[in-house]
Order: C-alpha cells, then structure tokens, then sequence
C-alpha cells in the first residue's frame, strides 16, 4: 500500500490516497486535503 497525493482539477487543494493497484476501485481518498495556497492563517493550519 502506497500514500500519494493528487492535485485536484481547479489546482486549489491536495488530495491524499492510498493506492492498492491500478484497477478500478483500488486508488480510495482518504478524505485528507490541504490547500495548495492558503488565504489566512486557519486555512494554512487546517492540516
């Protein structure tokens, strides 16, 4: 199993997922992103 990162189409967050193959269904998000620019400082600590 393997954490990776991807950048979302609109290019404002990253998103983790954990990668168990390359079929379909096998790259699941974790449901963790952080912002990629954050605006204000509570964006910049979401993480």
């Amino acid at each position: 199993m393997n954490m990776q990162k991807r950048l979302s189409k609109k290019g404002d967050k990253i998103t983790f997922y954990y990668d168990f193959g390359r079929g379909p269904g096998q790259r699941p998000t974790t449901g963790i992103f952080i912002y990629t620019h954050p605006k204000d400082q509570e964006a910049l600590n979401y993480l």
